[in-house]
This record gives C-alpha cells, structure tokens and sequence, in this order.
C-alpha cells in the first residue's frame, strides 16, 4: 500500500471517530439552557378562541390555510385541527428535532415551549372549539 492511502485512511478513521464520539453526548439545548416554564400556567381552563387561535393565525396560517394547504393541511378547517391535535399529530410536530424536516414551524424557528405545552394541554382536553 501506498502512504498516501494510508494517511487517508488514518485520517478518516479519526474524523469519524471524533463525530461518533461527539454524537454520544447527552448535551442538548435543554440541558445548556434550562426553559424557565414557572409562568405557564396549563392548569387554567385554554381556550381555543383567545389563547390559540391568535397564535395559529400568525405563526401557521400563512402557509395552512385554505389556498395554501402546505403539507395538504388547512388549520383554518377547525374540525381537520381538533383531529391532528387530539390524536397527537400537531404536538408531535411541534417537538420534533429541528433537523427533522416535518418539524414545525419550518425555518429553525420553533414557537416558545409555553405555547407547545398549552397546545398539549388544549389537546390533552379534547380540543375543544371554546
């Protein structure tokens, strides 16, 4: 064998060690930056109408409306909303990793955790149109 071929392979061993190894952390932005969630309060009574509602219209309607349905999915038909929050669907796209391409809101923003947790608990009640 040739040096050449062995230094590349000395060196490809060592990158994907050091990615291996790096990957095998369990830091993750929760753990760097702890969510101070004292304020959020899901215990009261969420209602659709004055807690969500505002919060769906300006963070997911620009691109699932009725014109739009990006992804085939209309948030403005409440009753296609209740169904993906009642069965899991809209939490679990809320918390995927940012890496995964399913996770809402697409861009690498994400909404503040209070507002997933009231979307759960909102859920996690059956939804209601209140």
């Amino acid at each position: 064998m040739n040096k050449h071929y062995l230094l590349l392979t000395f060196f490809a061993i060592i990158f994907i060690s050091a990615v291996s190894l790096n990957g095998c952390k369990k830091e993750n932005e929760e753990d760097l930056f702890p969510v101070d969630l004292s304020n959020c309060d899901t215990t009261a009574a969420i209602s659709y109408a004055t807690d969500l509602l505002p919060l769906f219209q300006s963070q997911c309607y620009s691109c699932h409306n009725a014109q739009a349905q990006l992804g085939g999915y209309n948030m403005e038909d409440f009753t296609r909303l209740q169904a993906s929050a009642t069965s899991g669907v809209l939490y679990e796209v809320l918390t995927l990793p940012r890496s995964n391409p399913r996770a809402m809101p697409p861009g690498g923003g994400s909404l503040p955790d209070c507002d997933i947790l009231k979307i759960k608990a909102w859920a996690d009640r059956g939804a209601p149109n209140n």
